[in-house]
């Protein structure tokens, strides 16, 4: 291509875009002010826990994803506006390469498109944008939840780029390319078009097989086989009372149950109860297949979603952990687990030593503290909000792999020397690291 049919087909697209940006009052250009989502349609809840999502996403994967909803499209072309945002907004250009996703939602048109960067095609070919589209976030925008089905989107995005980025690690970054590779699906979604009816009609044979089960370990395996069957829904006996009532308005999404299947299948777990309350832990090394909590009823044994949904939370890695406070099921787990303070799940004796550090960040070289639990070691310690560790028992501490590793290295029990950069020189401050109490600490919650 010459030069001057470049800057003619470049001057064509920038005048079109600029036409499409006007019918919207969208500016030329990223609003600098602006976090990763833009909601000039006024649908999104929830906006902040979105945002900290995907800037946690740039942070640690290197990928730049934007959401962006509009009123409405004014008679243009889904792609044509969707690629003008992805180019002109840079779409990507906070990363290493072109590793940007655009998230583009017209409201009045009932149009969802997908766009994807041109370093990011091999991680997510058109059928994945098609079968996320379709089968993750689409039962949610039938019942009118935008909010949440673009966050279900944007976790499975996450979720599938950490799982691509452990197995094939980084992809190569490109010396030239545009920022959408011309990769991405769209499709039409009916939102709010679907009334959940309060019981949705099943044959005998299906209802009889999901049937409260004579034991905890028949009763997860009756509800991964659901999964794999795609059966919505949990108006059956084999979920708790509780669960049968306020999951009338779950989207129980085929995408959501393929994954889980996945996150399952050929996996062992056992079975730990206590009176009529039981959990099913798989291994806790593998931190997607979450845990099942069960009670008995005089039916049987049954599922527990609604508990599953109140103290099992997932991170946006899509990794389990549990939630201490007012959980009934948690000393079943301390019989044979052990947890750190964030909720995740260990063997007893690999858990890693308990710092009494309640968040911290890397900074200037070393990882600086964001928050100390009182009465934790750090708290007895005398450290405080806002020091700067550097090094621990010597090992620096640059990022939070090297400050993980030199804890664990040190262990629970036993005494670590953090050197502390000081205003004049640095001081060395021994923290006597603990075993984290996940018992003691629910109650303090």
């Amino acid at each position: 291509m010459t030069p001057g049919r470049l800057r003619i087909q470049t001057i064509i697209l920038v005048l079109l875009f600029c036409s499409v940006a006007g019918a919207f009052d969208l500016p030329h250009e990223r609003p600098e002010t602006g976090g990763p989502v833009f909601d000039y349609a006024g649908i999104i809840t929830g906006q902040s826990a979105l945002e900290a999502h995907l800037n946690t996403l740039l942070i640690t994967a290197d990928i730049e994803m934007l959401v962006v909803t509009l009123p409405s499209l004014d008679g243009r072309e889904m792609n044509s506006v969707s690629a003008g945002l992805m180019t002109d907004w840079r779409v990507g250009g906070r990363t290493k390469g072109l590793r940007g996703i655009l998230f583009l939602l017209a409201v009045k048109e009932k149009t969802l498109r997908l766009e994807v960067g041109y370093d990011l095609e091999w991680m997510f070919p058109d059928g994945f944008v098609g079968y996320l589209e379709q089968d993750q976030m689409t039962p949610f925008f039938e019942l009118g939840r935008i909010s949440d089905g673009l966050a279900a989107g944007v976790e499975m995005v996450i979720a599938r780029a950490y799982e691509q980025l452990e197995e094939h690690g980084t992809s190569l970054q490109t010396d030239g390319g545009t920022y959408s590779g011309g990769a991405g699906a769209g499709r039409k979604v009916d939102i709010g078009s679907i009334r959940v009816p309060e019981i949705i009609p099943y044959s005998g044979e299906v209802k009889e097989y999901l049937s409260a089960q004579p034991t905890p370990a028949l009763a997860v395996l009756r509800n991964i086989e659901k999964n794999r069957r795609h059966i919505k829904g949990a108006d059956f006996d084999l979920y708790t009372d509780e669960t049968r009532i306020v999951s009338r308005d779950w989207p129980f999404t085929p995408a959501q149950m393929d994954n889980e299947v996945k996150a399952l299948f050929g996996k062992d777990f056992r079975i730990y109860g206590q009176g009529d309350l039981a959990v099913a832990v798989f291994p806790p090394r593998d931190r997607q297949a979450a845990p099942y909590l069960l009670s008995r009823s005089a039916k049987g044994w049954q599922i527990d979603l609604a508990s599953m949904r109140r103290f099992i939370r997932f991170d946006m890695r899509n990794r389990f952990h549990v939630y201490f406070k007012d959980n009934p099921y948690l000393p079943l787990f301390l019989r044979n687990y052990a947890f750190d303070q964030f909720g995740y799940l260990y063997e007893k004796g690999q858990e890693p030593p308990y710092t009494g550090l309640g968040r911290w960040e890397e900074d200037k070289g070393g990882i600086i503290i964001k928050k100390v639990i009182p009465g934790g070691p750090a708290d007895k310690a005398g450290l405080r909000t806002g020091d700067l560790i550097l090094r621990v028992d010597g090992a620096t501490t640059s990022n939070n792999a090297e400050f993980y590793r030199a804890l664990r290295k040190c262990g629970a029990g036993r005494t670590a020397l953090l050197e502390i950069k000081g205003f004049i020189r640095n001081k060395t401050v021994p923290v006597k690291l603990e075993v984290f109490d996940a018992a003691g600490f629910s109650q303090q919650e």
